[in-house]
C-alpha cells in the first residue's frame, strides 16, 4: 500500500475573493496519478 501526504486547509482563491479551503490527499513519490474530486456541502 502506498504512502498517503496530506495537507490541510489549502485555500483556494476565487475571483470573487471567496476563500475556500480544501484538505489534500495524495500518494508519496513521483508518477501520474488519477485524481478524485469529492465535494460536499
Amino acid at each position: 500500500m502506498a504512502q498517503i501526504e496530506i495537507d490541510f486547509d489549502v485555500p483556494a482563491q476565487m475571483r470573487d475573493g471567496v476563500v475556500p479551503r480544501a484538505d489534500v490527499y495524495r500518494p508519496s513519490g513521483s508518477g501520474p496519478w488519477p485524481v478524485l474530486l469529492s465535494r460536499l456541502p
